[in-house]
């Protein structure tokens, strides 16, 4: 599944990766499910006007700049129309069997969607609002992102869980291959050893796609991992001094 937001009801959208749409209807007293007829789309608009430093307009588009895209990013939205958001979706970046679900917590609600909405409806310096931060803007994301695989979405606790451990190990991963290839100069052969050594994973292919990874964006990865590591001690930091008082949300 994908987030999206149809605050105008104050619900909750949920697309999935077959374009079907699903409608979360959430109260004070009640969360429950409506299920809709699926409906095919290339992009679903929906809008949201009627709560205070809500959406106004929140678009999902699919099929896009297929050639140069991931599965989906958040478009920053402009700094005096900030509840006017966008997210892009490539159908070429996604298997049949793979879900959108986490992705849409990462680009959507509660990442970066709501992350920049929120802000810019709060923030009153303007220079702060031109000012960027990207292991804070993507440590969240990827916080929120592996929060998802345990959120009400159909898995059972103990499968979500080792769902998020494992997304967290796999861009550790990365993140130490990025270290090992730009910090220290591991070569292909290198990286191929390191994987064979600790994950038995054999032949050149795996690890020539992770070094040519690497090459192409120096440094990306541990924008995303050490802003989300980040977090989790923020975190925890919190609930050792708050005891029985802290709450996640």
């Amino acid at each position: 599944f994908v987030h999206a937001a149809d605050l105008r009801h104050r619900h909750v959208a949920l697309v999935d990766d077959a374009e079907h749409v699903v409608r979360e209807v959430i109260d004070k007293r009640v969360r429950r499910l409506a299920w809709f007829a699926s409906v095919q789309m290339a992009r679903i608009v929906l809008d949201a006007v009627a709560i205070s430093h809500g959406l106004e307009h929140f678009e999902i588009i699919a099929g896009t700049l297929r050639q140069t895209l991931g599965p989906a990013f958040f478009l920053v939205p402009p700094i005096d129309r900030y509840n006017s958001c966008v997210i892009y979706i490539n159908p070429d970046s996604v298997s049949q069997d793979q879900s959108l679900f986490t992705t849409l917590a990462h680009e959507g609600i509660p990442g970066h969607l709501y992350q920049n909405v929120y802000f810019l409806s709060q923030c009153a310096s303007d220079i702060r609002k031109i000012l960027s931060f990207g292991s804070y803007s993507e440590g969240w994301a990827t916080y929120v992102e592996h929060c998802a695989y345990t959120m009400d979405n159909g898995l059972s606790p103990a499968l979500g869980e080792l769902l998020a451990r494992n997304a967290s190990a796999t861009l550790g991963l990365h993140a130490l291959m990025d270290i090992n290839i730009h910090y220290y100069g591991w070569d292909r052969e290198q990286v191929a050893s390191y994987l064979e050594q600790f994950f038995d994973i054999r032949g050149g292919g795996v690890a020539d796609a992770l070094f040519d990874a690497m090459l192409s964006s120096p440094a990306n990865y541990l924008e995303y991992y050490v802003g989300y590591l980040e977090i989790l001690i923020m975190r925890q930091q919190a609930e050792e001094t708050l005891g029985d008082r802290f709450e996640a949300k």
